[in-house]
């Protein structure tokens, strides 16, 4: 990249008439900084000096700085993070990579099911310029959940999307949390509810479409389903959808797989009930709930 590209990229200004007309990558920490390379400088002179040592042949910098070496380019920028959202679009083009967007629950569990290196989950603008700097041969998949300063970046997007639904996977047994599907023969026990087979699908899809590995052994991180112990027992609340059609077919599903549940789904006011098994929180938080919740005298009189 030529120092002039480097300057109109950034958005910047150069300071100085260098001798040097390019650069070769991209470095945040002084350790890592090779020569050639355009180091972005974080306001600490000492990684500055360091940086310049390690070869730099770029400084971008948000900060005051005191101009130092004259050979090496000097490019002033008013935003950092515009700089930066910048460089990551100018990779993405040049490596002609796509970035993926999903709905936090597919992200959950596709990092739950695909074990690759080449997945990397919610980046930011200066993560993936890491990424793609590493190394010229290496191709990430970039997947980020909606509002991600990446997709911003991005040119090319796709979606990480449940079309497939269910067309490679069937549900042999199912209770609330925990599901037995048949994949490619074999009877797999997953710790997640069917409700989210067909995201499940769609990053077993995913893996396939780019050759990436799989495995069935990790725990599913999932923020809407989560068991708490609150008031001496131990319920599942349902709670952060992300819209009132998830909220539906999560209560749907409860009502289907277990029609014994004690369902509570509070109106505008969060009362404790006397009973139940299993909350759908309705914009509320778990920890909303305890507050509500009796206090349990301590036998000891605390």
């Amino acid at each position: 990249m030529t120092i002039a590209s480097l300057a109109e990229a950034t958005r910047g200004r150069l300071l100085n008439d260098p001798s040097i007309s390019q650069i070769e990558g991209f470095s945040f920490l002084p350790k890592t900084t090779r020569r050639g390379d355009c180091y972005f400088h974080n306001g600490d002179e000492n990684d500055l000096s360091a940086a310049i040592t390690n070869g730099a042949f770029a400084i971008v910098f948000a900060h005051n700085v005191q101009l130092g070496d004259s050979e090496i380019a000097w490019i002033a920028v008013d935003d950092m993070n515009r700089a930066l959202l910048s460089i990551a679009r100018y990779l993405l083009i040049e490596r002609n990579i796509v970035v993926f967007r999903a709905p936090k629950i597919s992200i959950a569990i596709a990092k739950s099911v695909i074990a690759d290196k080449r997945l990397i989950v919610n980046p930011t603008c200066q993560e993936a310029i890491e990424e793609l700097n590493r190394d010229k041969e290496f191709s990430p998949l970039f997947v980020c959940r909606e509002n991600a300063e990446l997709l911003e970046a991005a040119i090319a997007i796709e979606s990480l999307a449940v079309e497939n639904a269910l067309s490679q996977i069937k549900a042999i047994e199912e209770t609330i949390l925990k599901t037995t599907i048949l994949y490619e023969g074999q009877w797999i026990s997953l710790a997640l509810p069917s409700l989210f087979l067909p995201e499940l699908s769609a990053a077993i899809a995913f893996a396939h479409r780019f050759g990436l590995q799989t495995r069935f052994d990790r725990a599913f991180e999932l923020e809407r389903f989560k068991i708490d112990s609150i008031a001496q027992g131990e319920r599942l609340l349902i709670y952060d959808c992300a819209n009132e059609k998830e909220a539906n077919e999560a209560i749907a599903f409860i009502r289907r797989v277990a029609p014994w549940a004690k369902l509570y789904i509070p109106n505008d006011r969060l009362d404790f009930p006397q009973n139940f098994t299993v909350a759908y929180l309705n914009g509320f938080s778990p920890d909303d709930l305890k507050k509500t919740a009796p206090q349990i005298p301590s036998l000891f009189g605390e």
